[in-house]
C-alpha cells in the first residue's frame, strides 16, 4: 500500500513539474508570463497544491511572485530564494504581463533582494553591465530574472531601462527627434503614468526618439538614458533641426554649455557623519549626486563629479577640478550631524568673503527654497560657512546640508530612494532657477 501511495505521489509531482514546464514554455514563446501579488498580511507556501502538503515557508503581503502552473484554486510560484512552491489562489491577485523591459545594471556591484526595498533580504549580487529581463515593477524597484534562473528585486536606480523589442517610429516621426514644450517633463521607465519616473527634463530639452506607443514616445537624452515621455507635451521635429549625438537641448535652455560641478562629500577613509543605526554620510550624499549630475546631464549642462565612487579625494584636488574644468557652478553635497539628536533640518552655506559672494548667495538661497518644499524639513536658512571647498573656489560655489543624520527620524528617511531622489530634483530645480 505503501509503494502504490509513494507512486501515486512521483506521478503527481511529474504531472505538476510538467504544467509548470509547458506554462514556461508558453510563456517564453508568447513573451507573456503572470505574476502573483500577495493579498494577505502571511501566506504559507506549501509543497503542494492542498493544504494536505508540508509547509515549507512564508510570503508576506505585496510580495510579487512569477507564476509557474495553476491548479485547483492553486498557484504554483518562484520563489525570491530560488525555490518553488504553492500558494492558495484565495489569497493572491494574478496578472499577466508581457515583458517588453530590460535592466542594464550600471553601477559595479548590485544587491539583489528578495522584495522591492532594502528591507527585504539580500539573496546575492549582479555586476556592470549585466542584462536582466524585467519581470515586474514596484515603485523603482525592479523584479528581474537572474542568470541563474532565479526572481529577485534589484533597484532601479541603479539599473538603465531598454526596450527589449520597440515598436519602430511610424513613418511620420521616423528619424525625428521631440522637443519639450512644457516647464518640466517626466521620463518613464515605460508608456504609461503607470511607469516609475526615471529623469525630468526642462522646456527645450531635444531627443531622439526610438519607438512609439500609443501616444507615448521613447526617448534617449543626452545621458544615454532611454526612456518614455508623454507626446502630448513635446513638439517632433526633423532630426537635423537638433544637435549633438543621440539627444540634445535648445539653444535656448538655461542650463546648455553651462559647467557644473557636483562634489559628494567624504568617500572612503573619511564616512562623515553617522547614524544611530550606522548610515554613512558618504553612502547618501553619492547617491544624492548621481542623481543630480544624471538630471544636469539630460539638461544640457556638462557635470563633473568629484568622485564617482566611495574613495578618498582631498579638499584642494576637489577644488583643483573645479578650476581645471572652469566651472560655471559647485555644489558640495553632505549630511549634517548634531550632538543633540532632536535637532533636525536643511540648510545651505555660501562663502561671503569672495568676488562670486553675491553669485554664491542667489544660488544658495534658490536651492534652500527647492529642498525645504521638497523635504519639509525645518528651514534652517542660507548661511556663511568657512568650508574650503566653497571659500577656495573662485565661482559661485554652495555647500548643501540635506538633513542631520544624527537625528533618528531624519537617518531614517535618508535610508529611502524617495528622501535621496526629491533632494536631488530639488537641488536641480534651483540650479534651473539660477541659470534662468
Amino acid at each position: 500500500m505503501g509503494n502504490r501511495r509513494n507512486l501515486f505521489v512521483s506521478c503527481m509531482l511529474l504531472v505538476v513539474l510538467t504544467l509548470g514546464l509547458i506554462q514556461s514554455v508558453f510563456a517564453e514563446t508568447t513573451g507573456t508570463m503572470k505574476t502573483a501579488i500577495v493579498t494577505t498580511a502571511v501566506l504559507n507556501v506549501r509543497t503542494g497544491p492542498s493544504t494536505a502538503y508540508n509547509r515549507i515557508g512564508t510570503v508576506t503581503e505585496n510580495t510579487v511572485l512569477p507564476v509557474l502552473s495553476e491548479q485547483n484554486g492553486w498557484v504554483q510560484v518562484s520563489l525570491p530564494d530560488g525555490r518553488s512552491g504553492w500558494v492558495s489562489g484565495d489569497y493572491v491577485k494574478i496578472t499577466s504581463v508581457k515583458p517588453s523591459l530590460l535592466a542594464r545594471v550600471t553601477t559595479n556591484v548590485l544587491n539583489v533582494r528578495t522584495g522591492p526595498s532594502t528591507s527585504y533580504d539580500r539573496i546575492g549580487t549582479v555586476t556592470l553591465g549585466t542584462v536582466l529581463p524585467v519581470q515586474q515593477q514596484v515603485q523603482e524597484w525592479l523584479l528581474v530574472k537572474l542568470p541563474d534562473g532565479r526572481s529577485g528585486w534589484i533597484c532601479g536606480t541603479y539599473a538603465e531601462l531598454e526596450n527589449a523589442g520597440p515598436s519602430a517610429p511610424k513613418e511620420e516621426t521616423k528619424g525625428h527627434k521631440i522637443v519639450v514644450d512644457v516647464s518640466a517633463l517626466n521620463v518613464r521607465t515605460g508608456p504609461s503614468t503607470d511607469h516609475a519616473v526615471i529623469a525630468v527634463i526642462p522646456k527645450g530639452t531635444v531627443a531622439e526618439i526610438l519607438a512609439e506607443q500609443d501616444d507615448w514616445l521613447q526617448v534617449r537624452l543626452n545621458s544615454g538614458k532611454v526612456g518614455w515621455v508623454a507626446g502630448w507635451y513635446v513638439s517632433v521635429i526633423p532630426a537635423e533641426s537638433g544637435s549633438g549625438e543621440g539627444g540634445s537641448v535648445d539653444p535656448n535652455a538655461p542650463l546648455l554649455g553651462k559647467v557644473i560641478v557636483v562634489d559628494p562629500g567624504h568617500g572612503g577613509s573619511s564616512p562623515g557623519a553617522v547614524g544611530p543605526t550606522g548610515l554613512m554620510e558618504k553612502h547618501v550624499v553619492m547617491d544624492v549626486a548621481s542623481r543630480l549630475a544624471a538630471k544636469l546631464s539630460d539638461a544640457g549642462a556638462t557635470v563633473i563629479l568629484t568622485r564617482k565612487g566611495d574613495w578618498v579625494v582631498s579638499l584642494e584636488g576637489r577644488v583643483n577640478m573645479a578650476h581645471s574644468a572652469n566651472a560655471d557652478l559647485f555644489v558640495s553635497i553632505h549630511a549634517n550631524a548634531h550632538l543633540n539628536r532632536s535637532i533636525g533640518g536643511t540648510e545651505t552655506y555660501y562663502y561671503r568673503g569672495k568676488a562670486t559672494s553675491a553669485a554664491s548667495y542667489q544660488a544658495a538661497v534658490l536651492i534652500q527654497n527647492e529642498l525645504v518644499k521638497a523635504l519639509g524639513l525645518r528651514n534652517i536658512g542660507v548661511k556663511h560657512g568657512n568650508f574650503h571647498v566653497i571659500r577656495e573656489t573662485k565661482m559661485p560655489a554652495v555647500l548643501v546640508e540635506l538633513a542631520f543624520l544624527s537625528n533618528p527620524t531624519e537617518e531614517a528617511m535618508m535610508k529611502t530612494a524617495e528622501f535621496r531622489e526629491s533632494s536631488a530634483q530639488a537641488i536641480f530645480a534651483g540650479i534651473l532657477n539660477y541659470f534662468k
